[in-house]
């Protein structure tokens, strides 16, 4: 899943 950092961060592990 890649999502940028602080977009959902806080519920999902975030791996950019």
């Amino acid at each position: 899943m890649m999502v940028s950092m602080g977009a959902v961060s806080k519920e999902t592990p975030v791996v950019t």
